[in-house]
């Protein structure tokens, strides 16, 4: 059930992360089209495709957190015991969780200090438009590996046999 929930609640944002990809590949493309076939510089283009990337990646890492898509080497936790590979998976789900609660609370104390900050070629956007993906995605991530954690927990002791030290 807590799987079928976790895959529901990501849907938008993964929808939401593809039209960002979209929007970014449309201003890169049309920033080329300006200067190397038109010869004139569209400074916005660039500004804009940079706070999509930004947006793509914070929304995307939560993306990958759901799908459990990130990159981790096994081959030396796996040959321990269970005891071992439970404490050993503990400490780095608690980093992780760790560290994206610093971010949200990062983004959150950093909120105001942007707020009097313009990007230079769109002067009536702030930078807090930075800082929302940011705001959004870590507590997805949070979610997401306290789920995997869970699932983590669930295959360590679920499994017949094995040894314990």
């Amino acid at each position: 059930m807590l799987d079928k929930i976790s895959k529901q609640i990501i849907k938008p944002i993964h929808v939401f992360v593809f039209l960002i990809m979209i929007c970014m590949v449309v201003l890169v493309t049309i920033q080329i089209f300006f200067r190397f076939v038109l010869n004139v510089s569209v400074p916005w283009t660039e500004e804009m495709a940079r706070l999509c990337f930004v947006w793509m990646i914070f929304l995307g890492s939560a993306v990958v957190e759901a799908e459990g898509g990130q990159v981790s080497t096994t081959i030396f936790v796996e040959k321990l015991g269970r005891i071992p590979q439970f404490i050993l998976g503990t400490v780095i789900y608690s980093i992780e969780i760790l560290f994206q609660i610093c971010l949200f609370v990062g983004g959150i104390l950093s909120w105001n200090t942007v707020k009097m900050m313009t990007f230079s070629t769109v002067p009536v956007w702030d930078y807090r438009l930075l800082y929302i993906p940011l705001l959004i995605g870590a507590p997805y991530m949070v979610f997401y590996l306290i789920v995997q954690n869970i699932q983590f927990y669930h295959r360590l002791f679920s499994e017949k046999g094995g040894d314990d030290s």
